[in-house]
């Protein structure tokens, strides 16, 4: 953001703020798109400068706004293709295909992009199901209902977090089914 548009905006530089406050700064004014996990990431990367209240073994990170002004951010950009992502694709589409079933990629619904659909299902593909992450394909494969026939199936596909597990009953009340990616996939009861 230039130095004109920051004082247009009356932004102050200065400013210090909780996490939660920076994802949404940076969202906002950026169109980050990013979540609070992924600004530890990037701060943990180098990418973005936050400091630590209380010192070094604090739990507590602020952010100073002029330093988001100036983070690398372009990397999280949507539609830059995540690599575990991409590999379980590539793994289900084959899976797929050897039963006869024809799969089409980043099929768009609304304002979303369905990562994998056959005739009679929707994936949502994530690397990792961490809380964050599942919650967010949960909310995200939910609004793909309002764009498909209703006996569509939709099912989030990705790696077990065994450190932060997720909420399964959740997706199952939203109608969305769940798959864990391993060697082999394998779903979840219904």
């Amino acid at each position: 953001m230039s130095e004109e548009a920051t004082k247009e905006i009356n932004i102050d530089e200065d400013r210090l703020l909780s996490p939660a406050e920076a994802v949404e700064f940076l969202n906002k004014y950026l169109k980050a798109e990013i979540t609070v996990d992924i600004l530890r990431q990037m701060r943990r990367k180098g990418r973005v400068e936050g400091t630590q209240l209380g010192g070094k073994n604090s739990r507590t990170t602020v952010y100073r706004v002029g330093d988001l002004l100036r983070a690398d951010i372009d990397r999280r950009k949507p539609g830059r293709p995540n690599p575990i992502e991409k590999s379980i694709e590539m793994a289900l589409e084959k899976l797929l295909k050897e039963q006869g079933i024809p799969v089409r990629h980043q099929v768009p619904y609304g304002d979303e992009v369905a990562d994998l659909v056959t005739p009679d299902a929707i994936y949502e593909i994530k690397s990792t199901l961490s809380k964050n992450n599942f919650r967010r394909a949960v909310d995200r494969a939910v609004s793909f209902r309002n764009h498909i026939p209703s006996p569509v199936k939709v099912v989030i596909v990705g790696y077990q977090d065994d450190k932060d597990p997720i909420d399964i009953e959740y997706a199952l009340s939203q109608g969305v089914e769940v798959m864990f990616w391993e060697d082999q996939p394998r779903e979840t009861e219904q």
